[in-house]
């Protein structure tokens, strides 16, 4: 789930309906639902999404989905619709996962910790395009990435063996 406090709106993903839930929390009232998402499972029966999500300043709500794909939906048009798909890797690798935002670079990064190796994968939030990706070969997974506004820099959490660390990008 993803809380947009200036718009007072909460986005709850429902891997059910393959959606995303839009709730008006000033009024305690279900909004909308942008469909389109990969669902319960992906390519292969792995799991799908939609999973992470967050909001950019510009209103444009960025969902990590199924078979390797990042979804993007207006939500400055009424119906909120998916406005881009982005893939970060196979279909078969599994869903992208968690996701943080630099709000000064505009840049998304997207976890996949399905794929062998794990990794990450960075998208520009202007140009829709995937900007690079880092490899981590000793990780079992990958954990909710976030932006430090104060270091300028994204931590994640990666276990691994032998012991799991918290990535400095």
């Amino acid at each position: 789930l993803c809380v947009d406090q200036d718009r007072g709106r909460l986005y709850v993903t429902d891997r059910t309906n393959s959606a995303v839930d839009i709730i008006d929390t000033n009024n305690d009232v279900w909004v909308d639902r942008v469909p389109g998402f990969v669902g319960l499972t992906g390519a292969g029966g792995l799991r799908g999404g939609p999973n992470g999500l967050l909001v950019t300043p510009d209103n444009f709500l960025w969902v990590a989905d199924g078979n390797s794909l990042m979804q993007v939906a207006d939500l400055n048009v009424v119906p909120p619709r998916i406005s881009h798909t982005i893939s970060i890797g196979s279909p078969t690798e599994g869903r992208a996962d968690e996701l943080a935002y630099d709000p000064f670079e505009r840049i998304i990064l997207v976890g996949s910790d399905v794929a062998r190796p794990a990794r990450v994968t960075f998208i520009s939030a202007d140009t829709y395009s995937v900007l690079g990706k880092i490899d981590f070969p000793d990780a079992t997974g990958m954990e909710e990435p976030v932006w430090d506004t104060q270091l300028h820099r994204f931590l994640i959490n990666v276990p691994a063996t032998p012991s799991s660390y918290v990535a400095v990008i």
